[in-house]
């Protein structure tokens, strides 16, 4: 492979989202630390890399079928813009996703064979909920992406890597971690919304719905603006009810830079920028979780 092929199939990956799938595993991680449950190396990695194979699996393969129905042309910014440039094959692109998904269900075999058919369902929503995202049912156009995100890439994955690498489940600890997850929740929505707001006139043209088209332009402002708001205010009550430990403080930095871009949702870069956001704020309240367990 080139030097150039490499760049575009990172490129094509979108990897300046991948904190969408490492932060709920390094959430759920640190949670296990302040909780002083057994957190295996093996299964932090093999539950670590199987969420970021399966988020660059379903970007991949989002991404050829947004080409395939149209909904990414020549002239729109919705994707890598990659397939509508001619620089990658849509055949090779979506096989290359696939490929990815499977990769994804190799490297979970260690963790699948240590805490059994839990995990196997679990990674099987994880999977058909991503490829479903635009492919087969597509419910992103119906308007049901950011549902579908909020929980998939909040609760549902915070809570299944808490389990893959702890083998606890008890109730009252699930739903701490349930709670703690709801931050990550609404930024990591905040990214799908900036990114449909930007794309709501090339949307509209595809004929698909998005949140945004139900809400409308101005709905759609301050929808988005409310889900920065929201990721704020849970942390807050967090802190303030010590299901996060005070360390976590320090994560609120994350909401400074979010300020411009709640200003300006047109903003070049935005979608980038605001996952900038959710990675900063997912960092930082790791190292929190981390060092409260130390103390």
């Amino acid at each position: 492979m080139t030097r150039l092929t490499a760049v575009l199939w990172i490129q094509e990956m979108r990897l300046y989202a991948v904190s969408a799938s490492v932060t709920p595993v390094l959430i759920a991680l640190g949670m296990a630390r302040l909780l002083k449950l057994p957190t295996p190396a093996r299964a932090v990695a093999s539950v670590l890399a199987t969420a970021v194979l399966l988020h660059l699996g379903t970007n991949v393969i989002n991404d050829a079928a947004d080409y395939w129905k149209g909904v990414d042309r020549p002239g729109t910014t919705g994707g890598s813009g990659l397939l509508t440039a001619g620089k990658l094959d849509p055949r090779t692109t979506y096989r290359v996703g696939v490929g990815l998904l499977l990769a994804a269900a190799l490297v979970g075999l260690p963790v699948i064979v240590a805490r059994g058919w839990p995990v196997i369902a679990l990674g099987v929503i994880g999977a058909l909920g991503g490829y479903a995202y635009t492919a087969g049912p597509a419910y992103k156009y119906k308007g049901l992406g950011d549902l579908g995100v909020f929980l998939l890439m909040g609760p549902v994955l915070v809570d299944a890597s808490f389990y893959a690498i702890t083998g606890v489940h008890d109730f009252s600890l699930l739903l701490k971690v349930t709670a703690v997850s709801l931050p990550v929740a609404f930024l990591v929505t905040a990214i799908l919304a900036v990114n449909n707001y930007r794309d709501l006139d090339d949307d509209a043209a595809a004929g698909i719905t998005t949140m945004a088209h139900w809400l409308g332009p101005k709905g759609a402002g301050r929808y988005t603006r409310l889900l920065f708001v929201a990721a704020l205010v849970a942390s807050v009550v967090l802190l303030a009810l010590r299901a996060l430990p005070w360390t976590a403080c320090v994560a609120l930095i994350a909401f400074v830079p979010a300020w411009k871009i709640v200003r300006d949702l047109s903003g070049a870069q935005a979608v980038e920028r605001t996952a900038g956001v959710h990675a900063i704020y997912g960092g930082l309240a790791f190292l929190a979780l981390l060092g409260a367990s130390w103390m």
